[in-house]
């Protein structure tokens, strides 16, 4: 029955999925080749960029296909990664009770719990494959123009791309499950989301918000620079490791409104 659980849960994403790899290698392939294209005068434009303009793109070395992956890694995989996330958290959550089978589904031996936690599973190995297909994608596009990709640790950023939308979807997941309103789950989530990245980023140039952006969930994902630096240990083993507890947490909110209801 688990297994059933698994299978219609992986049907159920799968349309999400594939949209979301789409978007992420097309949109990835086409920035490579549009600033590539672009040469000297894309460089010259990021030179004179104000700082806080030139912070979005993360740590870039100033060249154009080294804007291009920050722009991919800071503003498409990650808006991508977190909207399958976020929302495969709060479905995992309340998805069947928002849709009104819920009762038809426990009408089997299962419980709240362990239905949220199999679709959940779903959604981390679909966060995977989205931030794997990014990877390969700019690696494949840097090939085909015939430019090296050393210096750039893209496994590294991979890697912390993913801990960082499993820690938000494993939120937005928690906080569904205990108040029961998906809407609240996903509006809060990525409200935090959108807010750590400018602290982190665009804020971060102005003294006033530069020790408060090393406190923000975008920080463990890409404030200590891993694409030059590679994995932050400390940085991926917070997010994974609060992505963990809110999963764990999941089904106690789930079996406390249960019970008072």
């Amino acid at each position: 029955m688990l297994t059933s659980v698994f299978s219609k849960a992986i049907l159920d994403r799968s349309r999400a999925a594939g949209i979301a790899i789409g978007m992420v290698a097309f949109y990835g392939a086409i920035a490579i080749f549009a600033y590539n294209g672009f040469g000297d005068s894309m460089t010259e434009l990021f030179e004179n960029m104000p700082d806080a303009l030139r912070a979005v793109y993360g740590t870039s070395d100033g060249t154009p296909i080294g804007m291009a992956i920050g722009a991919i890694y800071a503003i498409i995989a990650p808006a991508v990664v977190l909207v399958f996330t976020i929302g495969g958290g709060t479905y995992s959550a309340v998805g069947e009770e928002s849709n009104g089978t819920l009762d038809l589904l426990l009408s089997n031996p299962l419980s709240r719990g362990s239905v949220a936690l199999w679709k959940w599973l779903v959604a981390v190995i679909g966060a995977v494959v989205i931030a794997v297909a990014t990877w390969l994608s700019v690696l494949a596009a840097v090939a085909i123009l015939g430019e090296e990709s050393a210096g750039r640790d893209l496994a590294a950023l991979t890697v912390m791309l993913i801990g960082f939308g499993l820690m938000m979807g494993a939120f937005a997941m928690a906080l569904s499950a205990w108040t029961g309103k998906g809407s609240l789950g996903t509006g809060v989530t990525a409200a935090i989301a959108a807010a750590s990245w400018l602290i982190t980023t665009v804020f971060a140039v102005n003294p006033t918000f530069e020790t408060i952006s090393k406190f923000t969930p975008w920080y463990l994902y890409d404030g200590t620079d891993p694409i030059v630096n590679g994995i932050s240990w400390w940085a991926l083993a917070i997010s994974v490791g609060l992505a963990i507890v809110f999963t764990v947490v999941t089904p106690i909110g789930l079996k406390r409104r249960d019970l008072k209801g």
